[in-house]
């Protein structure tokens, strides 16, 4: 079985603003993409004139945005519509969004936010009690799926928001001249938006979307949010708790195809996946000691399992995957990095973690262990 991780971390971010259909860009032609906008970077001196500058940038997009997807197009619209105070036309075109989608788990902070921001503008101090009551009344009347989809927000997703906000902004201070592209000026306005209305609700939405039915958890491997498990609600299918799972794992890639340059201070993707599916196999009902799970490792994929002092030479931080590697080690996890691709590389056996055991070659461990009825999941990061 081949397992392909798509950035599993997109899924929560689709609830937000949901993947264009065309992939790469965010518009619906190469030409739409590159058009370039005003937007002047000496603005983005610190938080106030960033804010007004992206205020202004919502206002030149709103006539020259396209997009074929017809929900994404007038959810987003809708934001960029609450950015410049236009919160009537905002409401109507998240109600063209609600009409296409029939999930109003996807609107549900957007919706309540801007009616928040509408009735604050008559009533200044209405925003917090306005939008509790909007959200209630929406979340109430969702089925039991789509609150868990509306309760995907935590601390940790508040931060990435932030990050993904702060990214944007230190991209574009790096432009040449006082224009952006469209794409650049999507992405910038919508990370904002995320950000800025996650953070200043995220308090009143926790009478909510805290009860434990609804959230995410960590059964066994912890500290990745990507890792998490998500509740579902009347189960058919029980896995058989009394046999022993015997699962290979085969991680190629050290980073997704034009990965981000921070890339390296995070736990690699592949691994975090593993630990996703260890999550759910315990969330299954399946006890952690009738797990029995090797990790083979090979190709670039390699470089994660540097002990601290090689990761910290070929990176200048300490690695991030131990304290990971150390929760997975501590259910039995056994890991094999291949000596073909240790050679291939340059490494030496002495560069990699103890806790790795070298085999020739990771074909022979593919073949033993799969002949030894062991269960082949092989995680790229295309």
């Amino acid at each position: 079985m081949k397992h392909v991780l798509t950035l599993f971390c997109c899924a929560f971010i689709l609830i937000v603003h949901p993947a264009p259909t065309n992939a790469g860009a965010v518009t619906d032609s190469t030409a739409a993409a590159t058009q370039k906008l005003y937007f002047p970077v000496a603005e983005l001196a610190n938080e106030t004139k960033t804010i007004a500058a992206i205020t202004k940038l919502a206002g030149q997009l709103i006539p020259v945005y396209t997009e074929k997807n017809k929900g994404t197009y007038f959810s987003t619209i809708a934001d960029l519509h609450t950015l410049i105070n236009n919160y009537s036309k905002a409401l109507a075109m998240l109600d063209s969004a609600d009409k296409i989608t029939s999930d109003k788990s996807k609107t549900i902070y957007s919706r309540s936010y801007t009616l928040a921001k509408m009735k604050a503008l008559t009533n200044p101090g209405a925003f917090d009690k306005t939008f509790q009551k909007e959200f209630e009344t929406i979340f109430n009347g969702l089925s039991f799926n789509k609150k868990v989809n509306a309760a995907f927000v935590d601390s940790s997703t508040i931060s990435s928001f932030k990050d993904r906000y702060s990214k944007m902004v230190a991209k574009v201070k790096t432009n040449k001249t006082d224009s952006i592209s469209r794409e650049e000026a999507i992405t910038l306005c919508n990370s904002y938006f995320d950000y800025a209305v996650f953070n200043s609700t995220f308090t009143l939405t926790q009478p909510y979307i805290a009860d434990p039915k609804y959230k995410k958890y960590y059964p066994v491997i912890k500290g990745e949010e990507w890792s998490a498990v998500f509740p579902v609600n009347n189960v058919e299918e029980i896995p058989d708790a009394k046999i022993k799972y015997k699962l290979l794992f085969e991680l190629v890639d050290f980073a997704p195809k034009d990965p981000d340059s921070s890339i390296k201070k995070n736990v690699n993707l592949g691994l975090v996946e593993v630990g996703r599916l260890i999550n759910l196999h315990v969330a299954a009902g399946i006890p952690k000691e009738n797990l029995d799970i090797v990790i083979i490792v090979h190709a670039s994929a390699l470089f994660a399992f540097l002990n601290n002092d090689e990761y910290k030479k070929k990176y200048g931080i300490d690695n991030p995957n131990i304290p990971f590697l150390k929760q997975m080690e501590s259910v039995g996890v056994k890991l094999l990095a291949c000596g073909q691709a240790i050679l291939f590389l340059g490494l030496e056996k002495e560069q990699m973690l103890p806790s790795v055991k070298v085999a020739l070659t990771a074909k022979t461990v593919l073949t033993s262990y799969q002949l030894k009825n062991y269960v082949l999941d092989k995680i790229t990061l295309d």
